[in-house]
């Protein structure tokens, strides 16, 4: 069984709230994660003498929701033939999980996984696009480019409503789009209206993401704006206090006199002693948009 491991930082799990205090601890899992899912499904080829293969794309959990949730996002090759490999399996799922355990229903969510696997792998690969060994360790790149927003020199100016005009790279609303950062680094976009004889504010109420033909902006569901950057090839941006898509904010704990309790980029329990300008930090997480759904997850803690 082969695995591969195409999660931006290998590291990081998730986060879940530190008992006792009103702050949030990093999951870190210092071993092989797709190694270690891989296990699930070993006994599964041996028994059809074939050999899988795993890539893992996501994971992550999210300990701070109630219930709490666990975005997987994960694919199954099984070979077919000399250098020939078939899809068994694909899941890009948001489970929730139970509070009081949720490592245990992950412990279910995989065996149930495994039961299923075993059924589809003794199917018959009819119609099925096969890949060679070589390509699975950049599938994902090589999907990237049938995706029109990824190689685009530059993005066509409008709103984007939803992921799927977005990578597309047609807007669903084709406009002049005008972006403005105030002296207190606060984004403001403008639009024109009514034949470009009017420029007014725009409304950010069901928008993915807009673009001004140069720059790129993801939309919050609260209306924010956050600037989109190109690492590779990939999009991420960074978002100010929040964990997940929904407005959820780092709640410390303050002590008397200043100061807060809270957590490093490693997840070690900090407290940060200070007047009231130290005590306004807010965590800065680095979000990547999956290129499948569009939706976004947590890589990193910026600072």
């Amino acid at each position: 069984m082969i695995s591969i491991d195409r999660r931006t930082n290998h590291l990081l799990l998730g986060y879940m709230p530190i008992k006792g205090y009103s702050g949030l601890a990093n999951i870190r899992f210092k071993g092989a994660l797709a190694d270690s899912i891989s296990n699930f499904f070993t006994s599964q080829f041996a028994d059809q003498n074939r050999e899988g293969v795993l890539i893992l794309e996501n994971f992550f959990l999210n300990c701070g929701s109630s219930p709490a949730k666990l975005i997987l996002s994960m694919r199954l090759y099984s070979q077919t033939g000399e250098d020939q490999y078939a899809p068994i399996c694909s899941i890009d799922t948001i489970y929730q999980l139970s509070s009081g355990d949720p490592f245990g229903r992950i412990n279910e969510l995989f065996c149930e996984v495994s039961k299923q696997v075993h059924t589809e792998i003794a199917k018959p690969a009819y119609d099925t696009l096969f890949v060679r060994r070589v390509d699975l360790n950049h599938l994902d790149s090589l999907e990237k480019l049938n995706v029109p927003m990824y190689v685009a020199t530059k993005p066509a100016a409008g709103i984007y409503r939803d992921y799927t005009h977005f990578k597309m790279n047609k807007p669903d609303i084709s406009t002049d789009i005008f972006i403005t950062i105030t002296k207190k680094g606060v984004i403001e976009v403008d639009r024109t209206y009514k034949g470009k004889k009017r420029r007014v504010k725009l409304d950010p109420s069901g928008i993915y993401a807009v673009s001004d033909g140069d720059r790129i902006l993801k939309v919050s569901s609260s209306g924010e704006y956050f600037p989109i950057t190109k690492l590779g090839f990939d999009f991420y941006y960074d978002r100010p206090g929040f964990f997940h898509e929904q407005p959820n904010a780092f709640s410390p704990y303050y002590f008397p006199g200043g100061g807060r309790i809270g957590t490093t980029g490693s997840g070690d329990l900090a407290i940060r002693i200070g007047g009231p300008k130290q005590i306004d930090i807010i965590p800065i997480y680095r979000f990547k948009i999956n290129h499948k759904k569009g939706n976004s997850m947590p890589v990193g803690l910026v600072k």
